[in-house]
């Protein structure tokens, strides 16, 4: 066999085992969304463990000292953060069936005034909830409450041995390739590496600055159940363009349900706004766009075809997708015209 034949054989078997590997993955979706997990709770850890390598430690030695911080942070925190938490769930359940009345109200007369406006007959979905599908809804997160617990076992877990062995995984996977390649696909590997190091660290940051103006904001306001908003809010800005949007509806929602004043929900509004300003003219110029490093066009594209493909989670990583497309592209390219592969 004739040496190109060898490295066209090698390269085959290099990318069938990793796209067999990505396809097995993608097949189980709990141990997907629960990998995904890990490798983000990993790239936040990874410049903590780069700081205690001065040390002396070795790498088994300085993970467990990380998660042994962590756990005792974690702990402290949720002896502080579980009871609010628990007592704004508790309201917003004990308020639930108010908001779904008072919503089915409102509804009802958005359809008699815009009968009376268009003189037609308008019909508006209502919001068909009663009490049992709301005990329903209960048994339902009661339910994942398994799930939940082993995520929380399984997501630490995969953290820990990929921090200690993924480097050996990704040289068992490079083995498979031809020598000519080797150096090519390290170079992808480190500048991957790099980028989604600075992503996820950055997008990361920037969700908990919004959630802390969004919280400070909203407890200035008085409103109920302010850190479970926070939070909320927070997470929703992680998704492109439309997060925002839906971080801000449950409050605004809530209020409007209510019947508080037109001025008390256009500061509730204010507050979002303003955490959205402080987002586009300091946070994202400053921070999120070095990280990510693509053309606006791209990005829109990509997360078109990442909502199509997965949903939200599909928006949430359609840029660090696309950023590693390019990143592979661009390295194929350099190596196709800087290099005599015949």
């Amino acid at each position: 066999m004739s040496i190109n034949k060898r490295y066209f054989f090698q390269t085959i078997i290099f990318l069938f085992t990793l796209s067999f590997f990505l396809v097995a993955l993608y097949t189980v979706s709990s141990l997907f969304i629960y990998l995904l997990l890990s490798l983000v709770l990993s790239y936040l850890l990874k410049p903590i463990l780069k700081w205690l390598q001065p040390l002396g430690l070795n790498q088994p030695v300085s993970v467990m000292l990380i998660f042994c911080i962590i756990g005792l942070l974690g702990f402290l925190g949720a002896l502080y953060i579980s009871p609010i938490l628990s007592n704004n769930f508790i309201q917003l359940k004990a308020e639930l069936p108010s908001y779904i009345q008072g919503l089915q109200d409102l509804t009802q007369r958005a359809e008699l005034y815009l009968t009376s406006l268009f003189n037609i007959p308008v019909k508006l979905p209502l919001p068909n909830t009663s009490a049992q599908q709301i005990t329903g809804w209960t048994q339902v997160i009661i339910s994942n409450v398994t799930q939940l617990t082993t995520m929380f076992i399984m997501v630490p877990l995969f953290t820990f041995f990929i921090l200690i062995d993924g480097n050996k995984l990704i040289l068992f996977l490079f083995k498979l390739l031809p020598n000519n390649l080797f150096e090519m696909w390290v170079n992808i590997q480190e500048q991957i590496n790099k980028h989604l190091t600075n992503f996820v660290q950055v997008r990361i940051l920037e969700a908990v600055i919004v959630g802390i103006i969004v919280w400070a904001g909203l407890v200035i306001l008085g409103t109920p159940q302010a850190l479970f908003l926070a939070i909320f809010a927070a997470i929703a800005n992680l998704i492109p363009y439309i997060g925002p949007i839906i971080g801000m509806l449950p409050p605004v929602v809530i209020s409007f349900v209510k019947g508080y004043s037109g001025f008390y929900i256009g500061t509730q509004i204010l507050v979002y706004s303003l955490a959205q300003l402080v987002d586009m003219v300091l946070l994202i110029p400053w921070l999120v766009a070095r990280a990510v490093g693509l053309n606006s066009a791209i990005v829109i594209i990509a997360i078109i075809i990442g909502s199509q493909w997965g949903g939200v989670l599909g928006m949430i990583i359609a840029i660090p997708v696309a950023n590693i497309l390019k990143i592979s592209l661009i390295n194929f390219y350099l190596y196709r015209f800087n290099t005599d592969i015949s």
